[in-house]
């Protein structure tokens, strides 16, 4: 018995040698055919749609009816035409002229700077930015602008 099982085990191997494998090619889609160089025809959400990154935003209608936009009424006398398309929906009929803006608050000044306490009338200091940095100054008083 122990040979009929040996000699079973490698005609199974065969076989599964012997099966050729078919290769799927897949034809891929190009998702953004250029217009020109460098200038690509759909933006992101267009693109993201097409790889089926976005849902497509799509209006949906009740009950599949458009919706009505004007109303037959019937207008009285002989030369009038018996008949008239009315919007449903009228648009104002009045503009406002222009637009009222914000009262803007008014606009805080800086605050006042304060000094180190060190920093007193006569007091030798070195200048640390500008046109004259480096250079030794008396400090005399602080200005209202605070500097």
């Amino acid at each position: 018995m122990a040979s009929t099982v040996a000699e079973a085990q490698p005609k199974t191997a065969k076989k599964i040698v012997k099966k050729k494998v078919k290769k799927t090619t897949k034809k891929t889609k190009k998702t953004q055919p250029p217009l020109k160089a460098g200038v690509l025809r759909y933006g992101r959400a267009k693109k993201a749609i097409i790889k089926k990154i976005l849902k497509p935003r799509i209006k949906k209608r009740p009950s599949g009816k458009k919706p009505v936009k004007y109303v037959v009424k019937p207008i009285g006398g002989e030369k009038n035409g018996k008949t008239r398309l009315v919007l449903v929906k009228k648009n104002p009929s009045q503009y406002p002229t222009e637009t009222r803006r914000e009262r803007s608050r008014p606009k805080k000044g800086p605050s006042r700077q304060y000094l180190k306490k060190s920093l007193t009338p006569g007091t030798v200091s070195i200048v640390l930015a500008g046109p004259h940095k480096g250079k030794r100054v008396v400090f005399l008083k602080q200005l209202e602008s605070g500097l």
